[in-house]
C-alpha cells in the first residue's frame, strides 16, 4: 500500500512542477501585455531616451526566458524578470520563441504557442494575435 501512495505522490509533484512553470511563464506573458499596454517605460539604458516601442518575452534556451522592453528598436532586458525552470522542466518549442505585446493596442506579434514539457507531460500558452493568453492541455 505504502508503494501506491509514493507512486501517487510522485506523479502527483510531477504534476505540479509543470503546472508550476506554465503558471510562471503565463505571469510573464501577461506581464509584458499589461506594461505594453499601460506603456510603462524602463528609466535605463535604449528606453531612457528612446521611444517606447512594446514588451516581448523571450524563450533564451530549453530553460530560461526572460522579459524585455523595446525602445527604440533596442532591446533592454528586466534583469529581475530573467527565469529559469525547474529541473526536468523543458520549452519543447524551438529555444528562440518570442513573443510581442505592442505599445497601447497589446497586439501580438511572433509565436502564438510555448510548449512547456514535464515528465512526459506537455501543456501549452497560446497567445492570440488579440494578445488573449490561455493555457492548454496536451
Amino acid at each position: 500500500l505504502s508503494i501506491i501512495g509514493i507512486a501517487a505522490f510522485v506523479s502527483y509533484s510531477r504534476v505540479q512542477a509543470l503546472n508550476a512553470a506554465v503558471l510562471d511563464v503565463n505571469t510573464m506573458l501577461q506581464v509584458a501585455k499589461s506594461r505594453a499596454q499601460s506603456q510603462v517605460k524602463p528609466v535605463s539604458g535604449p528606453c531612457a531616451s528612446g521611444t517606447l516601442e512594446g514588451y516581448k518575452v523571450v524563450v533564451t534556451s530549453a530553460t530560461e526566458y526572460t522579459l524585455m522592453a523595446v525602445c527604440s528598436g533596442n532591446d533592454l532586458e528586466i534583469m529581475e524578470n530573467r527565469k529559469t525552470l525547474q529541473q526536468n522542466v523543458t520549452f519543447s518549442s524551438s529555444s528562440n520563441t518570442t513573443v510581442f505585446f505592442h505599445v497601447l493596442s497589446g497586439v501580438v506579434e511572433g509565436a502564438s504557442e510555448v510548449e512547456i514539457t514535464a515528465y512526459e507531460k506537455r501543456k501549452a500558452i497560446t497567445v492570440s494575435p488579440t494578445g488573449i493568453i490561455q493555457v492548454v492541455n496536451r
